[in-house]
């Protein structure tokens, strides 16, 4: 139930802000199938940005199937996580040319 399919086609540019974010989720009700970090970081986010199950992450890591799972209409979900993960690129300090075009 919370696993997500491989064809995630969101344009993440792996800069692992919202897989530092995880803890505020967790903190807002959500179920999380991971430990969460005293940073609010989850658990399986390597040093490299990269998560180590990344194949079988939860669905909440996933934008096209939770998506899905909500009933929304893809590109519009696209457009609304593009705008956070811009977000919380700025307010992390990660260079800008790591945005994702909202186009």
């Amino acid at each position: 139930m919370y696993l997500c399919e491989k064809n995630d086609m969101f344009p993440c540019t792996e800069c692992g802000c919202c897989c530092r974010r995880v803890g505020k989720a967790v903190k807002g009700g959500l179920i999380f199938p991971y430990k969460v970090k005293e940073d609010g970081s989850c658990e399986m986010l390597m040093s490299n940005n990269k998560c180590k199950v990344y194949d079988s992450r939860p669905i909440f890591c996933n934008i096209s199937g939770l998506a899905g799972i909500l009933g929304r209409d893809l590109d519009e979900f696209y457009k609304e996580n593009i705008e956070i993960c811009n977000r919380y690129m700025e307010e992390d300090g990660i260079p800008i040319r790591f945005r994702i075009n909202n186009k």
